[in-house]
């Protein structure tokens, strides 16, 4: 009956795959997702912001996919503690489970 987080910056088809088979072997599982997009430089110029807003979207999508698989997806705010966001997220895992 263990809850399993998991700290991922969603950048690829791996962590959904790895966390969706988790949750189909009956796992309780949350994904707390670490921002990439302030390690990033701006944009420079329109192209590097429309490649930009694609892979936000593409972030996006993941996000929808895991969460249609009943797992809790919460972001991690840089200036809030780890902590903080686990249990706010656990919170509606719980909710969730109960409705």
């Amino acid at each position: 009956h263990a809850l399993v987080v998991t700290l991922t910056p969603l950048l690829d088809d791996v962590t959904v795959t790895l966390v969706s088979d988790l949750r189909g072997r009956g796992f309780d599982v949350l994904v707390v997702e670490c921002d990439p997009e302030p390690h990033i430089p701006a944009a420079r110029n329109r192209s590097e912001q429309v490649a930009r807003r694609i892979w936000s979207m593409e972030r996006a999508a993941l996000r929808r996919r895991l969460e249609e698989r009943g797992v809790v997806v919460t972001r991690w705010p840089a200036a809030v503690s780890l902590g903080a966001v686990v249990v706010e997220a656990n919170s509606r895992r719980r909710l969730r489970r109960g409705a």
